[in-house]
């Protein structure tokens, strides 16, 4: 039966991949945050999560790039699997607590979208000024980030063109089921990153 992975594609599996260059858009959004004056730039990563690793080799290339240094401490691991009330409390512990390491302006780029907009939400209940205080942007594909507050900077990956691409491999394969022309290729989509208020000071 023919099979096509999309978005997941950590897997050793013998079928098309088809991908988004999650690296390449963390680079773009620490690079954003760089190029806005924010030295320290803090990572909100979901714990045990496969993207993590992509993403942060991302953030890393940005740093080192500006010729910034890396700190792994900087990397914030949450358990996104807990209930909402949960995840909101622990991360407000967390950000309350890193956050008066700092006495300037920071970034803060969500690996998630689930985290990065609670990070709003959080930030606001610590009377933290978004984008004055803290810059934000994050991975998040969610029609609503323009209706945040503020409106949200978001990495955003092609979702329609990734299903499109699925449909078009996949079909290919029920068609010319056995034609070695049709390999187990791996397609990688480039996203794209929309820059909203919330990254902005």
């Amino acid at each position: 039966m023919p099979l096509v992975l999309v978005d997941r594609i950590d897997f050793e599996l013998d079928a098309p991949k088809i991908g988004v260059d999650s690296e390449f858009g963390a680079y773009q959004a620490t690079r954003h945050l760089l190029e806005k004056g924010k030295k320290d730039i803090l990572v909100l990563a979901g714990k045990n999560l496969g993207v993590n690793s992509t993403r942060i080799l991302g953030y890393k290339k940005a740093l080192q790039e500006f010729k910034i240094p890396f700190y792994p401490e900087h990397i914030i691991q949450i358990n996104h699997g807990q209930e909402s009330d949960e995840l909101m409390n622990n991360l407000k512990l967390m950000l309350d607590r890193k956050l008066k390491e700092f006495d300037q302006p920071i970034g803060l780029l969500g690996i998630t979208d689930t985290l990065t907009v609670n990070s709003l939400g959080v930030l606001h209940q610590l009377g933290i000024k978004v984008p004055q205080d803290v810059s934000v942007i994050g991975f998040a594909n969610l029609l609503f980030a323009e209706s945040l507050n503020p409106p949200l900077s978001c990495i955003v990956q092609p979702a329609i063109e990734m299903g499109r691409t699925a449909v078009e491999e996949l079909m290919k394969r029920v068609i010319h089921k056995y034609n070695p022309e049709f390999s187990s290729e791996q397609i990688i989509l480039k996203p794209e990153i929309i820059l909203r208020d919330s990254s902005y000071n």
